[in-house]
């Protein structure tokens, strides 16, 4: 027998997200990650027993690549400027919707529905940890009036609100977030 390359799952990563970056995550295959990598499909499948775990990688390298980083700077840094951030976080991810595909989001759907549901799984983590990220924010910008982050204003149903709203704003490309930011900047700010 001849030798065989030797592949990281970091590797079989990487190329399945350029294909899925290129061509869709519809376009995501065994069979075209091992071409992509210059393997053997069973090399692929020793890294990834399943395309949905392959399908589940790539979208979790996704959204950490689209905002997962920004967030340790909500806890790291000292004091931050909460409407700051999320300009900020809300660049990126428009950013990185552009840079993966305008239709990732929209390539999920094509999915069977395990596999979506485990994907849907996944994002919904990567959105908890989002949400996390923007509470530490708010709570770490001295500049914010405290006392009025009560009622429909408080940090979980905020955040929550200024997730969506950007998520939403760089799913479709639509400046909605620099009107919310206008609105939590006259609100929260004495």
């Amino acid at each position: 027998m001849g030798n065989r390359p030797v592949i990281s799952k970091e590797q079989v990563l990487e190329a399945a997200y350029g294909i899925a970056a290129t061509s869709g995550l519809g376009a995501l295959s065994i069979r075209a990650v091992a071409s992509a990598c210059g393997v053997a499909i069973g090399t692929v499948y020793h890294s990834y027993p399943t395309k949905t775990e392959l399908v589940n990688d790539v979208v979790a390298r996704f959204w950490r690549e689209a905002f997962f980083d920004r967030m340790s700077i909500a806890s790291d840094a000292g004091d931050i400027d909460f409407i700051e951030f999320c300009q900020q976080l809300s660049g990126e991810m428009a950013r990185a919707l552009e840079e993966f595909r305008s239709d990732f989001p929209d390539g999920l759907a094509a999915l069977g529905a395990y596999d979506l549901d485990i994907a849907h799984q996944r994002e919904a983590e990567s959105f908890a940890h989002a949400q996390r990220g923007l509470r530490a924010a708010l709570e770490r910008d001295p500049a914010i009036d405290h006392a009025a982050l009560v009622g429909p204003l408080a940090p979980e149903l905020l955040c929550s609100l200024v997730w969506e709203t950007m998520l939403d704003a760089a799913r479709h490309k639509k400046p909605l977030d620099e009107t919310l930011f206008a609105l939590l900047r006259g609100a929260l700010y004495s």
